[in-house]
């Protein structure tokens, strides 16, 4: 498992860094939307 995870972080590492780098903005800007959506259920109920 360990091999696998480092093997895909080293190709990743690999293939354009700006491909990686919006791959990483739109997974904490996913997180965002899921933390605030969350949030305002919380505050609603």
């Amino acid at each position: 498992m360990n091999e696998i995870e480092r093997r895909a972080l080293e190709e990743e590492r690999r293939t354009s860094s700006r491909y990686a780098r919006g791959k990483e903005v739109r997974r904490r800007g996913y997180a965002r939307y899921r933390f605030l959506k969350g949030f305002k259920v919380s505050l609603r109920g």
